[in-house]
């Protein structure tokens, strides 16, 4: 066979080798979204033309000529046999005769491959130059590829980006980077090659889908360590993806992009200390994108730095404006620093981001051939300036449902005029809603603040754990009472009243020395004022309960929420109130073993009340009423719909109802009252739970309320006008670390950090974990994830909790009642929940499962209200518990412990009779670092209920208290001196005498 011959029949096989094995019409096409025959054709008759050319050339050069059954013929045949070793035998033998014969390699290369050498063929392929006019591209995209086939990543990207810079509209080189960039989790290097298919108008349905949201993770095969933490980081499990990805980083170089998301991830974990160790490794690189920023901003926010915060922000958001937790905290930023102007822009950004989710997941269940789906969906992201991608979506559809050429090509027109006028992404001020950047300073990037460095220190953790002992003793010491939602049991489809159940209030009505309990009651069948049920007055007799409800006068049979006591006239007997849908209702205390009635309102049966306290607010030592309101709306006995099943859709919302306001009720001292709306019409949120104290070094009291789906409220009172304005936002508390509203029921406060600041809990919804707002210098940052809460808390819906020290150690234990709102496919977890208790470690909580003789707390209810006692006055802390439909739990602690315990009871003169708002201050005599404890008298005591009005101290190994203090709200001190613990004591406002209630044998020494 002549050489003639061979070289005439080459460039037909080697094109089309190189077309079948990569594609490479579309690798080399810039035409619309995947494109065409036409396109292919051209590029086979160019690679002829070049081989031949070549060819022609090599002819001349040798004269030779080789057998008309060439080798590499017979290399086919071989192949087409599957008889690999002979093939690659010809074409080596081809290689002698010509080894610069690079369509030879390419197809010894594909043998190779063929034997799984994947190894060899790439070797083979790097030996090709990227110069080559016929299979240079070719060799280094197949390369690239196979790299891939043997887990060598970054060999694959040095591939792929080498021949991008090489071809820049290499539609196949941009596709399969972003994809193996989107598989290791560096979603924002990604999408620069995704949004160079979108200038090149070949893009695919995922690859748009993957602008959405930059920092969620794509693909269901992640690559590595930073692909696996990018999906715990799109589930809000930060901790696991910094135990995952942290490592890596720390022991060797990473990627630039990939260091700013151990950042991101290490900032939204609140790990301070690998914190400012990743800081020290970033560089200008670093600073390039998107969540290097975001972590600095996230960071700034929890020391107090507003503005540098807001910088930070900022910046995150002109490279990466889907950020949705970046705009959330930008937002709540901004709120801070009462620029409502720029706020509102970023609330309306942000409810326009959360509109894109839900169109972009219509069309992934509807598919791009729905016209409805895809028309939203692009006027959404024209509205959010994403013009290019709305054209690209339209085209998609277009394609999908055959529209014809006309539509693409004026599609087609359209992108190119995007491109020209550069309005393909939004601009910087459009990514900014509008915001300066400039107007804010730079964070400093190594700042190391002191009080959250060392914020851990304050509580050491507990060497020897403790085991805890609670028995519900309910049935056998006569507490008889289950709280109903309706005048039958139901098990499913309650209105928006009965998924909040009802409360307890502890009190001692009767001044015995023992507590009492007055138990909410619903019962009620829709608009009726009253139902056959009523709320329960227990009396406790030598720690039995005897109902005297009766003969206390205390009955009342409307649909019955959220119960309280305080002492409203100063007589010193414990009165009670009562929120209903209806009217509610104060009972004074007579002091004979009944109570008056009266009526704070007039009867509203489309009102649902929730929380409510007793307390002074008003500044002049006579306590009032904060009333907290759910919702107030004509349609509140409307039931969730039902599917074709009998199962629940969904729960109703109280996003579908008109909110209400809250409402205080002012004691005028002489035996009536001023009803008064608290809160405007911009400020009605739907509130559940409520604390009443001092959260400030100021002498006034604060309200603190916590909403559904909305911002928190923290109501603080000028003395000079009487004005209430809402600080959450400036302190920190209005949202959760992420910047979100959360559900916000129940509310327990205590110094759970041990810095000797009052501290925030607050039980959410599933899917939201808890929130710990923890005080610092006047502010409140929330720290759950920190401190562990978020693994335990994540799947609960949490409604009532308290703060109890199990075994009186000194560190503040945590108590949570779970349950779900309806039993509704909607949920994704369990609609009865058991409870939990949660330890308190010192530097996070650990939810403690353990043998219950009673078996109460391995069971599942829906819990809700919540309070705190020593009924049994052992000095171990016990709680009471109502659920929806289930007997009433008195859980008894009886924990074995050697630790030591201190409880007061204040009485005030100057202040308020129940002092609420006193700080109590404990002075240790201890060689530990911590020698103070402080706790607060409060009032509301978080969701529906009211704990005993004692403060309760665990003190750990401590034997003597060297010093007792007082601080009251009307300004004076009380100081106690050399405290003997294991007791109860009375302090009175003005005396500095303690009284022993009683000791740890639990025998009243003092009745109050």
């Amino acid at each position: 066979m002549s050489a003639r011959t061979f070289v005439c029949s080459t460039p037909m096989r080697v094109a089309h080798l190189v077309l079948i094995h990569l594609g490479t019409f579309a690798l080399l096409s810039v035409g619309g979204c995947g494109g065409g025959d036409s396109g292919e054709a051209q590029l086979v008759a160019e690679l002829q033309a070049r081989e031949r050319a070549r060819d022609s050339v090599r002819h001349q050069a040798d004269g030779s000529s080789v057998d008309p059954v060439s080798l590499v013929e017979r290399a086919d045949q071989f192949i087409a046999a599957e008889d690999y070793n002979a093939a690659a035998k010809a074409l080596k033998q081809a290689l002698l005769a010509d080894p610069n014969d690079y369509g030879v390699v390419f197809r010894l290369a594909n043998v190779r491959a063929s034997q799984r050498r994947h190894s060899e063929a790439v070797e083979l392929l790097d030996s090709i130059p990227a110069s080559d006019p016929v299979t240079g591209l070719p060799a280094l995209g197949q390369a690239a590829d196979w790299c891939i086939k043997l887990e060598r990543y970054d060999d694959a990207e040095r591939r792929y980006r080498n021949l991008i810079s090489l071809a820049p509209k290499a539609v196949i080189a941009h596709r399969q980077l972003a994809r193996l960039l989107n598989r290791q989790g560096r979603r924002h290097e990604a999408t620069e090659h995704v949004r160079a298919l979108c200038r090149l108008g070949d893009v695919q349905v995922d690859e748009l889908q993957s602008l959405m949201v930059l920092s969620d993770s794509m693909y269901h095969q992640p690559i590595g360590s930073c692909g696996r933490a990018r999906q715990l980081f799109e589930r809000r499990k930060f901790r696991e993806a910094v135990a995952l990805l942290y490592p890596s980083v720390s022991s060797a170089e990473v990627p630039p992009a990939v260091l700013a998301f151990c950042g991101r991830v290490i900032a939204e974990a609140q790990d301070d200390d690998r914190y400012h160790d990743w800081i020290a490794k970033t560089d200008d690189q670093t600073k390039q994108f998107s969540e290097y920023w975001a972590a600095l901003g996230a960071m700034e926010l929890s020391i107090g730095n507003v503005k540098s915060g807001i910088r930070a922000l900022a910046e995150a958001l002109d490279r990466d404006p889907t950020d949705f937790l970046s705009v959330k905290r930008i937002y709540q930023a901004l709120l801070t620093l009462d620029d409502q102007k720029n706020a509102a822009q970023w609330e309306q950004r942000f409810g326009l981001l959360k509109e894109l989710m839900n169109a972009n997941y219509a069309v992934t269940v509807s598919g791009a051939k729905d016209s409805q789906s895809i028309e939203k969906l692009a006027g959404l992201l024209r509205d959010a300036d994403r013009d290019l991608e709305a054209n690209l979506w339209k085209t998609v559809h277009c394609k999908a449902v055959g529209g014809g050429e006309d539509e693409l090509k004026r599609l087609s027109v359209e992108r190119q005029k995007l491109i020209d006028s550069a309005n393909d992404f939004p601009s910087q001020s459009e990514r900014l809603c509008g915001l300066s950047i400039d107007d804010y300073p730079l964070p400093i990037a190594n700042y190391v603040d002191p009080e959250v460095s060392n914020r851990r220190l304050a509580v050491d953790d507990p060497a020897e754990v403790v085991e805890p002992v609670f028995k519900n003793i309910a049935g056998n010491i006569g507490l008889e009472h289950t709280y109903h939602v309706a005048e039958k049991p139901k098990q499913q489809q309650y209105a928006i009243h009965q998924t909040l159940g009802g409360g307890v209030a502890v009190l001692d009505y009767d001044r015995n020395g023992a507590c009492d309990l007055y138990l909410a009651q619903g019962g009620v069948d829709g608009a009726k004022l009253t139902g056959q049920l009523t709320n329960q007055l227990l009396r406790n007799v030598d720690q039995l309960f005897h109902d005297n409800t009766s003969e206390s006068e205390t009955m009342e049979s409307q649909y019955s929420l959220g119960v309280t006591a305080g002492d409203w006239n100063q007589d010193g007997f414990a009165d009670l109130v009562i929120a209903n849908i209806g009217a509610d209702v104060l009972l004074i205390n007579n002091g004979d073993g009944t109570f008056a009635r009266q009526l704070l309102t007039e009867p509203k049966l489309h009102r649902v009340p929730s929380s409510v306290a007793i307390a002074d607010v008003t500044g002049d030592a006579l306590p009032d009423i904060y009333q907290v309101v759910y919702v107030d709306d004509e349609t509140i006995y409307r039931i969730p719909e039902l599917d074709t099943d009998g199962r629940v859709v969904q729960p109703v919302s109280p996003g579908d109802y008109d909110r209400g306001s809250d409402r205080l009720t002012v004691n005028d001292g002489r035996g009536g009252f001023i009803n008064k709306t608290f809160n405007q019409s911009d400020d009605v949120s739907p509130g559940l739970g409520v604390v009443v104290t001092n959260f400030d070094d100021d002498p006034d009291k604060e309200v603190f309320v916590g909403n559904d789906l909305a911002a928190n409220q923290l109501w603080k009172r000028d003395p000079e006008t009487g004005h209430w304005g809402d600080v959450a936002s400036v302190k920190g508390c209005a949202f959760s670390s992420t910047g979100l509203a959360t559900g916000s029921m129940g509310i327990s406060a205590g110094d759970y950090d041990g810095n000797g600041t009052l501290d925030i809990h607050i039980s959410n919804y599933e899917n939201q974990n808890a929130s710990l707002f923890l005080g610092q210098q006047g502010t409140y940052r929330d720290r759950h994830v920190q401190f562990e809460l978020d693994t335990s808390t994540y799947l609960m819906v949490g409604f009532g909790a308290q703060s109890i020290d199990y075994d009186n150690d000194g560190h503040l234990d945590l108590v949570v009642t779970n349950g779900h709102l309806d039993n509704t496919l909607e949920n994704t977890a369990s609609f009865k929940q058991p409870p939990q208790v949660l330890r308190n470690c010192g530097t996070r909580f650990q939810e403690i499962t353990f043998d219950d003789p009673t078996k109460y707390l391995a069971g599942e209810y829906l819990g809700r209200g919540l309070s705190r006692l020593d009924f049994d006055q052992d000095g171990r802390t016990d709680f009471v518990v109502t659920h929806i439909g289930h007997p009433t739990a008195l859980l008894v602690n009886q924990t074995e412990s050697d630790h030591h315990w201190l409880q007061l009871r204040l009485i005030g003169t100057q202040s308020e009779r129940d002092g609420v708002g006193a700080e109590v201050r404990l002075t240790l005599r201890s060689q530990e670092p911590r020698r103070e404890m402080v706790e607060w008298v409060t009032a509301g005591d978080g969701y529906l209920s009211h704990n005993e009005d004692v403060v309760f101290f665990g003190v750990g190994d401590v034997t003597d208290i060297q010093s007792v203090t007082v601080s009251w709200p009307s300004g004076q001190k009380t100081v106690v001196e050399n405290v003997h613990v294991d007791q109860r004591i009375m302090l009175i406002e003005g005396d500095s005498e303690p009284y022993t209630l009683f000791a740890s044998d639990g025998k009243l020494q003092f009745p109050r």
